[in-house]
């Protein structure tokens, strides 16, 4: 079925904006004011640790950068009309073709919509071009906690490691 895919956390986010029912200081990030929690980082970091190499180091900021990147590739594909299938984010991750790590990532429940969120963003960059990609993401008001980095509007990327000893936004 087209335009199937499931990513929890967009669709949480949603839901959470509209209950009007989160804490600012539970905010780790919003895109155009739609609200993604601390909670939610947290639940998608601990399945992604649940998944990766004790032996790596893991960076929480980083995936909290590609938590962003999944769910501006869902809004970007969808005002762009690029049509995919759940296939069609599976077959590169399966085949190795966008890194192992998005392999590791796939089967765990929490980490594995964020694994077919990074394809998408593969996808969508793909069929409609980097520079067209890069204009729609800078349309997009994109806050970040502080604790987590600085939404950087020039590389489109969050920045820094972000820091604990800053208050929550």
């Amino acid at each position: 079925m087209r335009h199937r895919i499931v990513i929890g956390l967009v669709t949480a986010s949603v839901l959470i904006a509209t209950s009007g029912c989160t804490l600012r200081g539970n905010v780790a990030f919003t895109i155009d004011n739609v609200i993604t929690t601390n909670s939610q980082v947290s639940t998608v970091v601990n399945g992604c640790r649940s998944v990766v190499d004790p032996s790596q180091s893991f960076n929480v900021s980083g995936l909290v950068d590609d938590m962003i990147r999944a769910n501006l590739a869902q809004k970007i594909a969808a005002s762009n009309n690029v049509e995919y299938t759940n296939d069609d984010l599976l077959k590169p991750i399966q085949d190795g073709s966008l890194g192992p790590v998005l392999v590791t990532m796939l089967p765990d429940p929490y980490c594995g919509p964020l694994a077919l969120g990074l394809a998408l963003e593969a996808l969508v960059i793909f069929q409609i071009g980097e520079p067209v990609y890069k204009t729609a993401v800078s349309q997009f008001s994109i806050t970040v906690n502080p604790r987590f980095g600085v939404w950087n509007p020039e590389t489109l990327a969050v920045d820094g490691s972000g820091s604990l000893s800053k208050a929550d936004h």
